[in-house]
């Protein structure tokens, strides 16, 4: 919850490891179900899903039964990476179970993601009626931490969506003092994409800029890799808006990129209709976007996967996506291969600009 994912990926390993030794199968789902949340915030997506079926197999071989917690985190995952119809049963059951025993965290948590799968798709008055559901149980329950879930923020998207201006002002005047408050950069720097989006709203495309910028640099020093290309996706709209083209090309494919590497289905087809908006010719089939482009030089001159990350402010996993892309467009199957081929592509372009 302070987003220090590294330090909290071994603790809640060791959490595991000893239920495990110890045979108390009670206490697996738990651990399963945070190591699950944990990986959804790295970007680590397939291991979250790893660790969210087996929470839910943990709960029925403890006879646990219809879990909320199962359900919940099974639902959490699979709204990320976009399958819809299975998002929604998980998280109908869930909710199910956490009402008839008056589990009013979990009721907060699911609608939360229910909120989010809304988000996700689109149906912006249904995502507003979910969240405000969460935002208002969480006050009943005098729940102050902002980074729980982090449901708040998603909940002023909806709003500021919705045209309802000074209702997200007053939103995100009490979320951005939360994150002050608990210094939570994750909820820092949610408050500033949101401080963005709100101020594009009202014509303020400088301040949206500055304001957006600084919600990217944070998301990435966390290594939160998804929220990341949120932040950039709501930048490439402003830079469109600002008939920053170019600027609007980069932020878009950069986020386009992430989304993709996730995956995040439903996030990377914003990232498409955003791009298509800009009335740019479309690039060739084969031909490299600017990232790739960086990402072929790089790994071409030698750098591991890690280092070319490092350069470009990326996760590996979004330089492995790229790479992937580079070597399917170039017809090559190696690094040497790649060094070959980006050899020629710069004496070609070398040539042609004389």
């Amino acid at each position: 919850m302070a987003d220090r994912l590294d330090e909290a990926r071994p603790l809640l390993e060791e959490m595991l490891q000893a239920s495990l030794d110890e045979g108390d199968e009670s206490s697996l789902p738990d651990a399963l179900a945070h190591l699950a949340f944990l990986e959804c915030l790295a970007g680590n997506w397939s291991r979250a899903e790893r660790y969210a079926k087996e929470c839910r197999e943990a709960h029925e071989m403890t006879s646990q039964g219809m879990s909320s917690q199962g359900e919940k985190i099974q639902a959490l995952v699979d709204a990320h990476t976009g399958r819809v119809d299975e998002a929604r049963m998980a998280a109908e059951r869930g909710l199910s179970a956490a009402e008839s025993t008056s589990y009013t965290w979990a009721v907060i948590q699911l609608n939360g993601i229910m909120g989010f799968l809304e988000l996700s798709t689109g149906n912006l008055e249904a995502a507003e009626a979910r969240l405000s559901t969460s935002v208002a149980l969480a006050d009943s329950i005098h729940l102050r931490e902002p980074a729980v879930w982090q449901f708040h923020g998603d909940h002023i998207e909806a709003v500021i969506g919705l045209g309802e201006l000074e209702r997200a002002e007053r939103l995100l005047a009490e979320l951005n003092s939360r994150g002050r408050a608990t210094g939570r950069r994750s909820t820092i720097a949610a408050a500033a994409r949101y401080r963005g989006l709100l101020c594009a709203s009202r014509g303020e495309l400088n301040d949206a800029t500055r304001a957006l910028a600084g919600s990217v640099e944070i998301f990435r020093d966390l290594g939160m890799p998804f929220e990341q290309a949120r932040s950039l996706l709501a930048a490439g709209q402003v830079q469109r808006r600002a008939k920053r083209k170019r600027a609007a090309k980069e932020s878009l494919q950069q986020a386009l990129d992430i989304f993709e590497s996730l995956p995040a289905p439903l996030w990377a087809e914003k990232a498409r209709a955003e791009l298509s908006r800009l009335g740019l010719r479309p690039p060739a089939p084969l031909e490299l976007t600017p990232t790739e482009e960086r990402v072929a030089a790089l790994a071409a001159s030698g750098r591991t996967n890690r280092e070319v990350a490092q350069a470009l402010f990326v996760s590996p996993r979004t330089v492995e996506a790229n790479l992937a892309r580079v070597y399917r467009k170039l017809g090559v199957s190696s690094r040497a291969e790649l060094g070959a081929a980006v050899a020629r592509r710069s004496e070609t372009t070398g040539a042609d600009s004389r």
